[in-house]
Formats: structure tokens, sequence, C-alpha cells
């Protein structure tokens, strides 16, 4: 099932399929309208499907000042509907000031603003959605101390299932050999990604062929723009970077690939990794926190420099057991963090703050 963007008037379900234990919920995200590359705004349309999934009557972007509204984004749209906003109100954490950092030009120099502002910007919320206790944790040691629970994230596994012929007919449309042995990273192409490990690790593999889906999003503002467009200038002959794709396309390249992997050095959670997972293919992440408590009792590996990661793409290309080990692991992955499981939890948090909201509001 391929997802997109709803326009506000439309919610999706039938009127009398919809559910009545929750009030309507106004799902809100700057990304329907800006660039889409990135994992804030797949989070925002897993969840907004998760949940008519699950028979509530969900919006887009509404007007509306009643019913729940849960943020995704932390533009001043989102912060003047947060402070007009008369129903409960939930943001999703998605952001961080050390997730800017290698992200958007200044986010060092900055941070102290940067800080204060998400600060404001969290506290105007009834309750936080951290997507990991590593993104939780940051958040509370930049000083927000509004209500935080933790939900991950998650991903609908039908918009990437694997059939008998799937990765033939992605490699074919592709132009990707039948014999390439293809190892796949997804994501903006920052700093903070890891892009010279990646091409490190290309270099050291030659008979691999290396592919990165995503480019350099926000223009003049991107951290390292120049230097970053360069790298991939000089990128060796066995390395594609393939741009930023739409999520069907994206979706072909999951299935056309033999091993996923993500070398970033920052993440506050690394949805692309349950993508891949839900395309069962094994997973090699970098050895960072949050990709050690999300995803380091299912299997997937953890190199923490390039020599390590080339040494463990290398070890699965040349074992076809350990590759189908690891995509079962992989697969039992995604039904960990299904959409359906993710949107049950929003749902029982807004349950929870449908219970306090007056109390909240009364403390302000």
């Amino acid at each position: 099932m391929t997802l997109a963007f709803i326009p506000p008037t439309r919610t999706g379900i039938e009127p009398e399929t919809v559910r009545t234990d929750l009030p309507r919920i106004n799902q809100m995200s700057e990304s329907a309208f800006g660039p889409k590359g990135h994992g804030v705004h797949t989070a925002f349309l897993e969840t907004t499907q998760g949940l008519r999934d699950l028979g509530y009557q969900v919006g887009t972007n509404e007007r509306w000042r009643d019913g729940i509204l849960h943020v995704h984004t932390l533009g001043p749209w989102p912060l003047y509907r947060l402070r007009t906003h008369r129903g409960p109100k939930v943001v999703s954490a998605h952001v961080t000031a050390d997730s800017l950092r290698g992200s958007l030009r200044g986010s060092t120099l900055f941070r102290k603003p940067i800080e204060g502002y998400l600060r404001y910007f969290y506290g105007s919320a009834d309750h936080v959605v951290a997507v990991s206790e590593a993104a939780k944790a940051e958040l509370l040691e930049g000083g927000v101390r509004t209500p935080i629970s933790v939900i991950p994230n998650g991903i609908d596994r039908r918009a990437f299932a694997r059939s008998a012929d799937s990765r033939d007919l992605a490699r074919a449309d592709l132009d990707v050999g039948a014999d390439e042995f293809v190892v796949l990273t997804v994501g903006q192409v920052q700093p903070r990604k890891g892009v010279e490990t990646f091409l490190e690790v290309a270099r050291a593999l030659p008979h691999v062929t290396f592919v990165w889906v995503g480019s350099v999003l926000f223009g003049a503002l991107a951290s390292s723009r120049g230097q970053l467009e360069a790298q991939m200038r000089s990128a060796p002959p066995n390395v594609r970077f393939v741009g930023q794709l739409d999520r069907a396309r994206v979706a072909q390249w999951y299935l056309a690939a033999d091993v996923f992997t993500s070398t970033a050095r920052q993440e506050t959670f690394g949805l692309v990794a349950l993508e891949a997972a839900a395309a069962s293919l094994p997973i090699v992440l970098r050895d960072i926190t949050v990709f050690r408590e999300l995803f380091g009792a299912d299997g997937a590996l953890f190199p923490s420099d390039a020599a390590g990661f080339a040494e463990a793409v290398e070890s699965l290309r040349l074992d076809p057991q350990a590759r189908a080990t690891a995509a079962a692991n992989a697969e039992q992955l995604a039904h960990t963090y299904g959409a359906e499981v993710v949107a049950q939890s929003a749902a029982d948090l807004y349950r929870s703050v449908l219970g306090a909201p007056a109390l909240v509001r009364a403390r302000r």
C-alpha cells in the first residue's frame, strides 16, 4: 500500500465507520507542504493511516480547534495552533537539538536559542511523545518539563512486502544487474548521516554496489552542503546516489537490495531501518545508543567504523545462510514495530491525556 498526503477536506473514513470512543484527531505536519524525503514525514503518514485503520476520524492539517491536536513538526504555524487549540495537545518529538546538529547550517552556533525554542514549543503541549528512550533523555537534558511518553515510530509492512518475483521485477525496473550484490542506504545526505563512512566502505568493497536513496534537502540551510556535494561527485564507480524519490520508488529499492546499512552518527529513531526490516533485509547499523536500544535484540549487526561495516557486509555477502537468518530477524523486528501497534499506543495516550487536560490548563 502506498501512502499519500490526503487534503484537509477529507478524513479518509466513511462517517458510519468512525469510532466514537475518542474525539476527532487532527494530525499536523508542515512536511505535507515541503520537503518529504525524511523520517518525520513518513512518521506523520504512518500515524495518520494507522489511526484511520483503527476506525478513528482523523484529519490532516485541519483548522479544527476542538478534538485532539497531534503535531509532528516545529515551525511557527504548528506553534500558533498549539497556543490557540482548545482541546488536548500532543507533540511528537522527532527533533532534538542534537538531531539538528549536522542537519542545518548554524545549528551548533545557535544551539542555546534552539534549545530555548524547543523547550517553549514542547512546553506548549499537554504531552510530548519521544520516539525512543534516547530521545527522551535528550529532551529532559534540554530542559523539557512537559510530561513525556515513549512511543516508537511504526511501519506499515504492506508497503514493503516481498513476493516470489518482487526482487527480480524491482531490479529490472531500476537497472540493477541480477548478480549484483546491492547495499542500500536511505536518508538525507547530511554530515550526521555518515556519508564519509559510507564512501569509505564502498571503496573497501569495489565488487559490491552501494546505493544511497536521498538528497541534500533544505537548500542553502543544509549543513556542509558544498562539502557533501563534492563528496558525492568524487564517489567511486560502485556507488549510486539516486536522489530523493517518491515512496513507491523507495520501496522498490528496498526490494532490490541485499543488505541495508545506516552509517548515521546521530538519530532520534531511525525509521528507515524499520522499512528495511519490513522488506526482510539484513540490517547493519552504526553502534550508537538509539540503534542498540531499539534494534539490538533483533539480530542487527552493529559496527562502529568503516572497517567494521566492510567486514559485516562482506560476511553477509559470502554467507547466504547468515543473510537468511538476518532477514528472518528483520521480519520479526518489523512485526514488533507494526503501524497498528504504534497507532493503538497513540490512541491509548490520547485517552490518558483526555483524563487530565483541565488540570494541565488550570496550572498554566
